[in-house]
């Protein structure tokens, strides 16, 4: 009966990335054709029972508000759910994220957070008053952000037998690699992005080789990372690892070390973080909002900035129309928050 659930699950995943997906492809030609109408294109190309999920999402990128209504609130975040499953292969940020609390703000602007505490359970003889706890008014709040990305597509592209499959990964990649970038950076959080896990936690200094075998090393550092994520909360734990060092964990142990290593390419090398998942909270919005665009200028870098400012125009700026291809923006609500700070470790320049 597992089983099955868990086949129906996967089925249900794919389904609503496919519809995502395919939102994309149908924004994307209404830019190149404007004259096709879009029941007719979704039917044409995938039959008549897609246009159902692409309808709601299309209507959603121009009236979020009508998310609400009865039916939508679940279809929705299974789509966007089923967005970050999607980057699991190619995000250990994703990854994690699916693994703590998950939290929905629902139509709430923040959420406070309950802080990891010990526990007052205790037994009680009849009759005898029974401990309360309650949680600090002082505790961490989870507030709603916003990541967000244009990529660009060539007609060519959207309009081969491919670009299902073309979307598919540029949307998964572009999206994964920025998440890891944040999520695992020691940044501060302000109004515009959540702090990096590492934030404000000093990094343990990493066992030195010495005459000891690099196994040796590879074992202090990860009783070292455990114990200090142990002390404060107790539960499953997660490694994230630079790729060396979640090769190298795997291949030393034999692949029986029994907690979560999660490999990240946003991590320098000799770099591992530890985190207590319960201590992770992470709120995942509506379904991603998606708009294109075939007449729009471009500041094409990473770390864009006003094509204009004081006269002066930045460099380099690229027409779509020029080069008959379609901007494709991504917009997605995601947050996270650590419930206590003591239940993430780290060291840098490890020695195995």
């Amino acid at each position: 009966m597992d089983i099955r659930n868990g086949r129906l699950a996967a089925v249900q995943r794919e389904r609503a990335m496919s519809t995502l997906v395919r939102s994309i492809i149908v924004a994307a030609n209404s830019k190149l054709d404007p004259d096709v109408v879009t029941d007719t294109f979704v039917r044409r190309r995938w039959g008549d029972g897609a246009m159902d999920g692409i309808g709601m999402l299309l209507r959603a990128a121009s009236s979020p508000a009508t998310t609400t209504g009865t039916g939508w609130a679940a279809e929705v975040t299974q789509i966007s759910v089923a967005l970050l499953d999607a980057l699991v292969p190619i995000s250990a940020g994703a990854n994690l994220l699916r693994r703590g609390m998950q939290i929905d703000f629902g139509r709430d602007a923040a959420i406070k957070l309950p802080t990891i505490a010990p526990g007052i359970c205790k037994f009680v003889r009849a009759g005898d008053p029974i401990p309360v706890e309650k949680f600090a008014a002082s505790g961490p709040q989870i507030t709603p952000r916003k990541m967000a990305c244009i990529v660009e597509l060539t007609t060519e592209m959207l309009q081969s037998s491919s670009a299902e499959a073309l979307t598919r990964a540029a949307l998964v990649e572009s999206v994964g690699r920025g998440l890891d970038q944040i999520l695992f950076d020691a940044v501060a959080g302000d109004d515009v992005r959540p702090a990096g896990l590492r934030y404000n936690i000093a990094g343990l200094t990493p066992a030195a080789p010495g005459a000891a075998s690099k196994g040796q090393a590879l074992e202090d550092d990860i009783v070292a990372l455990g114990s200090a994520v142990g002390a404060v909360a107790s539960g499953p734990l997660t490694f994230i690892c630079a790729l060396p060092q979640a090769i190298a964990l795997r291949i030393r142990t034999l692949d029986t070390f029994k907690d979560v290593v999660l490999p990240s390419a946003a991590l320098a090398q000799g770099m591992v973080i530890c985190i207590a998942d319960a201590a992770l909270a992470a709120a995942i919005g509506g379904a991603p909002q998606i708009d294109a665009s075939r007449q729009v200028e471009l500041h094409r870098e990473t770390a864009p900035q006003a094509i204009a400012s004081g006269g002066v125009m930045v460099t380099p700026i690229g027409s779509t129309f020029q080069v008959d291809s379609v901007a494709l923006r991504l917009r997605w609500e995601i947050s996270w928050q650590l419930r206590n700070p003591g239940a993430v470790s780290w060291l840098a320049g490890a020695n195995w």
